[in-house]
């Protein structure tokens, strides 16, 4: 009987982060940049120009996803999109076409996955753009989003590299972005971050725009609202903290 070996490795930071950490980028050296490329050109939605903030996320065992708040005319709606299949099986089938993901038979010899490519052929169009995509769209009031560009702005703002960066396995990776001071674009990332870091906590307000978009409960923007203030009260207290105290002018 074969059995399946699954390798899946993600090269992300350390979950108890309070920064985002910046991006890869080609001078970085990234890595599975036709991936990473695959998903945004599927999400292309999020960036569009309307757009102020957004989350592109990247989770280990399900769809990766996008949410997002845009700005049309006087009105501000969270977006949430997401396609109906993981994406990342366009990555694993070439892996398994040239043997880098094998899988073991009963002989305990690692040979190539010939019942597992079929598989994956036949579940994915050729074009991914043929995958259903799951989206909703929900209005929110300016209060309640201004309040959500500042907590993003404000994180992004604070992007850094980890003095000890170490690596991660399985999990989920967030990918932060958004406008900064009204046209530059700022970006940052996080893999499963603790909840009572400030990236978890960004994290949680992201969850619940996800949540009230796609139900449209009351129940649900009052949450999202306490978790905001509460968020963009303690960044506002760290700030008040760190700024530098004037000197006495002589007499």
């Amino acid at each position: 009987m074969i059995k399946k070996i699954l390798l899946f490795l993600s090269l992300t930071q350390f979950a108890h982060a309070e920064n985002l950490a910046p991006e890869d980028s080609q001078f970085s050296g990234e890595i599975m940049a036709g991936y990473t490329h695959l998903v945004l050109k599927y999400l292309g939605a999020a960036y569009s120009e309307d757009v102020l903030v957004r989350l592109v996320g990247f989770p280990s065992f399900s769809p990766e996803y996008a949410v997002w708040l845009e700005e049309e005319g006087k009105q501000y709606k969270i977006v949430y999109e997401s396609p109906e299949i993981q994406l990342w099986g366009y990555q694993m089938m070439p892996l398994m076409e040239q043997e880098s993901v094998q899988v073991m038979n009963d002989d305990g010899e690692f040979v190539k996955d010939e019942k597992g490519l079929k598989e994956l052929e036949e579940k994915y169009p050729k074009n991914p753009e043929d995958i259903p995509r799951k989206t909703c769209k929900k209005e929110i009031d300016k209060d309640l989003a201004d309040k959500i560009v500042y907590v993003w702005k404000e994180m992004l703002l604070g992007t850094q590299y980890p003095r000890e960066p170490t690596m991660g396995l399985d999990g989920e990776t967030y990918h932060f972005s958004g406008r900064v001071n009204g046209y530059e674009n700022y970006a940052g990332k996080v893999w499963s971050p603790s909840k009572d870091s400030k990236t978890g906590k960004l994290v949680e307000v992201a969850y619940l725009m996800v949540e009230y978009c796609q139900n449209g409960k009351r129940k649900t923007k009052k949450e999202l609202s306490k978790k905001v203030n509460s968020f963009m009260g303690e960044l506002q207290s760290t700030n008040k903290s760190i700024q530098p105290t004037a000197k006495a002018s002589a007499d």
